[in-house]
């Protein structure tokens, strides 16, 4: 229960990382307007401290279920993982400025 429970956390935080590296590479112009902002780009940045954090972890706790969850990123998230992501942290930022009151539709 412990492993699954550790696979969702990682894989998660492996969607944050790779949204961050993919973003923060596009320039001003390119890069989607959900990323200008400050909040989201706190969160990416927190994500992928915590990421690496995590993995550090992962090492010393089960360098096996590492390997495996890598793999499985991979594959998955491109997919699967980060499109999800992605529509929650568009659905989380509405709300932010929703209830900040400078959103309006």
């Amino acid at each position: 229960m412990l492993d699954v429970l550790l696979s969702i956390v990682f894989l998660t935080l492996l969607g944050f990382a790779i949204i961050n590296g993919r973003n923060s590479r596009l320039g001003i112009a390119e890069k989607p307007l959900i990323y200008n902002s400050v909040v989201v780009q706190f969160l990416l940045n927190i994500c992928f401290i915590l990421f690496l954090l995590f993995t550090i972890f992962l090492v010393f706790y089960n360098w096996k279920l590492l390997a495996i969850l890598i793999l499985i990123g991979l594959i998955v998230e491109p997919f699967l993982i980060i499109p999800l992501i992605e529509k929650l942290m568009a659905l989380a930022l509405a709300r932010i400025l929703n209830n900040s009151g400078h959103y309006r539709e």
